[in-house]
């Protein structure tokens, strides 16, 4: 589509690490760029209220959030 602009977002370090801290951050600074659909493939832990609220955000704002699963 010539009419489409991505923005990426980069939290995760060269080696694969980062932090809920800047997941929770990347997800509400795309929101707040605009963005209408999220691409996500990156692995974590069990459920954080955090993450989950960063998530509903996104969706309150009419984003779609689509995560990969199954990485590992």
């Amino acid at each position: 589509n010539w009419q489409v602009s991505m923005l990426p977002v980069k939290f995760l370090a060269a080696n694969g690490s980062g932090s809920l801290t800047t997941a929770v951050a990347s997800i509400r600074y795309a929101k707040n760029a605009g963005v209408r659909i999220m691409s996500n493939s990156w692995g974590g832990g069990g459920f954080t209220q955090s993450l989950f609220d960063a998530i509903e955000e996104a969706r309150e704002a009419g984003i779609l959030f689509v995560a990969a699963a199954g990485n590992n």
